[in-house]
């Protein structure tokens, strides 16, 4: 007579994993909005779990330009877009850096979000200065990209 005892340990759910696609966000000179996506892609481990724990996360647009559609979420097998906005009213002229971070049961992730303004900046004569009606003046710029160079 043959005997088999089988001891089955760690069953249960696996642990969620946070991926977070696409890796940067960049709006250009004339996007306003788009959509990153969140998914939980935890993998069971062997035969014996049963499933993957759901994911929880929230997410916080770190720079005050940067807006999103929600502050939290889970999701299980499915993907979950998140819509950002930005508001370039105050940006300074050239390229804009700014993170949305996102933190989860499965790990965290910071979302850099990068936004363009083309303009010209005048650095003389230098701010609070002023210049007489009918009084030749001299103005000296940075111009960025694809913005003339002549005033």
């Amino acid at each position: 007579m043959l005997v088999i005892t089988l001891t089955i340990l760690g069953c249960g759910e696996a642990d969620p994993r946070l991926e977070v696609t696409p890796s940067e966000m960049d709006f250009g000179l004339e996007d306003t909005s788009g959509y990153f996506f969140i998914r939980n892609s935890g993998s069971t481990d062997g035969v014996f779990k049963s499933g993957v724990e759901k994911l929880n996360y929230e997410i916080k647009a770190v720079d005050e330009w940067i807006n999103i559609n929600s502050e939290s979420g889970e999701c299980g097998d499915e993907v979950d877009s998140i819509h950002a906005s930005i508001d370039r009213t105050f940006l300074e002229v050239g390229t804009n850096s700014g993170s949305i971070d996102i933190t989860s049961n499965g790990g965290s992730f910071t979302l850099k979000v990068i936004a363009e303004v083309q303009g010209v900046t005048i650095i003389y004569p230098i701010a609070g200065s002023n210049v007489i009606i009918d009084d030749e003046a001299v103005f000296f710029w940075h111009a960025t990209p694809g913005v003339s160079d002549s005033v």
